[in-house]
């Protein structure tokens, strides 16, 4: 009976055995390597975990946009507390310092403004200056012209008039004025007019003359 019962448990044994090789070629080695203890069932269930290694050491292998997006995120977030300080000061330095440059750009330009402003303004005093020299020196040369005139004009009264007169007339005026009008004479006339003049006075206007 005994016997029996162990053929018939043998006979199960060996089915169940020829069904596992026949799904899972390599479990008869493995069923060989393993320690004593390990039942068909637990082959079953260490085995597929076996054969999806590979598949899912491919598919680790694989990289996700999103994955790589979460990774570069960390990477930022694992900037330390300080660091982040540190580049908020430098940033705000930065900014503090385009904007001093800009409000030196601002006021330099403002400066050139008001550079280039005075600068037509002296360049329109200048010409006022000028326009004013100019208009100083023609009244000299007309004011000139006119005593050119008079001189003249006296010159020949006193060419008309006689000599004795004519030398009481010229000692009376000053002596710069006195030549003048004698210089405007001939020299008979100036001869005469020196002969009837005072000796002192004609001994002035002749050294006038001749220095002249």
């Amino acid at each position: 009976m005994r016997a029996a019962l162990a053929a018939l448990v043998l006979l199960v044994l060996c089915k169940i055995g020829v069904t596992v090789a026949r799904i899972f070629p390599g479990c008869p080695s493995i069923i060989a390597q393993a320690p004593k203890g390990i039942t068909v069932p637990d082959v079953h269930a260490q085995e597929p975990s076996r054969v999806m290694a590979p598949a899912q050491a491919h598919a680790s292998t694989k990289t996700d946009p999103s994955e790589d997006l979460a990774r570069k995120n960390t990477e930022m977030t694992a900037v330390s507390p300080e660091s982040w300080a540190a580049i908020k000061e430098q940033k705000k330095l930065l900014e503090s310092k385009e904007m001093e440059l800009k409000e030196r750009e601002a006021r330099l330009r403002e400066m050139e403004q008001e550079i280039e402003n005075r600068l037509k303004e002296l360049i329109a005093v200048q010409d006022k200056i000028k326009q004013a020299q100019q208009e100083i020196q023609a009244y000299r040369e007309e004011r000139e012209q006119a005593r050119n005139a008079q001189v003249q004009a006296l010159a020949k009264i006193y060419a008309n008039m006689k000599p004795k007169e004519a030398g009481q007339l010229l000692e009376s005026l000053e002596e710069p004025l006195a030549v003048k009008v004698i210089s405007l004479m001939s020299p008979d006339q100036v001869a005469k007019i020196l002969a009837a003049m005072e000796t002192k006075k004609a001994a002035k206007i002749s050294r006038a003359l001749t220095g002249r």
